[in-house]
């Protein structure tokens, strides 16, 4: 007899088929050339079925996946920030091209690294992609963190000093490359959405 869990919608779902579609995603046009994120979905979503939902951590993730090793802190090496990132477009992707009638979701929302599922029966539906105001809000806010960020680690105006803290601050510059590669990725996000794409 089949265990089942249950769907955003509270609809169950069997492990099984969620399963069936992971390797449907993976063997995709869509992944085909992304290796790393087809190990990545395949590790989140194989420990969520596992029961190992609440396990799911930057730190875990990078040493399992990206295999950065016992040392790796994410705090400094933004990794998996960058690789979820990217995750997360593929499988908008996916179901906006090649999954559009699939029976099964699987989505990584922004902020978790825990997949979850939404079953239907047919047609097209909304995948996790933010609303375009939402998304020009973050941008915003990843834009006035970088310079929150900037702004406290070189208020000083001297040129050499200015030089010291970089060379001496690479946790502080890698916190601001991971707001640029964010504000980057958010404003591709924005210029790839249709509604926004009309009022350009």
């Amino acid at each position: 007899m089949e265990s089942y869990l249950r769907d955003s919608n509270g609809l169950p779902v069997s492990p099984q088929a969620v399963e069936r579609q992971l390797n449907k995603m993976v063997a995709s046009n869509v992944f085909a050339r992304s290796k790393q994120l087809c190990r990545f979905l395949r590790f989140v979503v194989q420990e969520t079925l596992n029961g190992n939902a609440e396990s799911l951590k930057e730190s875990l993730i990078g040493t399992t996946v990206f295999e950065r090793g016992e040392l790796f802190n994410p705090g400094i090496d933004p990794i998996v920030r960058v690789q979820a990132r990217r995750l997360r477009s593929k499988i908008e992707e996916y179901y906006e091209t090649e999954g559009q009638q699939d029976p099964l979701v699987i989505c990584l929302k922004t902020g978790s690294y825990s997949p979850f599922f939404e079953s239907r029966e047919s047609g097209r539906i909304e995948t996790c992609r933010k609303p375009p105001v939402a998304t020009l809000a973050e941008i915003h806010e990843s834009i006035a963190a970088c310079e929150r960020a900037l702004n406290m680690q070189y208020n000083d105006t001297d040129a050499d000093a200015t030089h010291a803290a970089l060379d001496n601050d690479g946790a502080t510059m890698a916190r601001v490359n991971e707001i640029l590669l964010r504000v980057l990725d958010l404003t591709r996000r924005v210029a790839e959405t249709p509604t926004v794409r009309t009022h350009l």
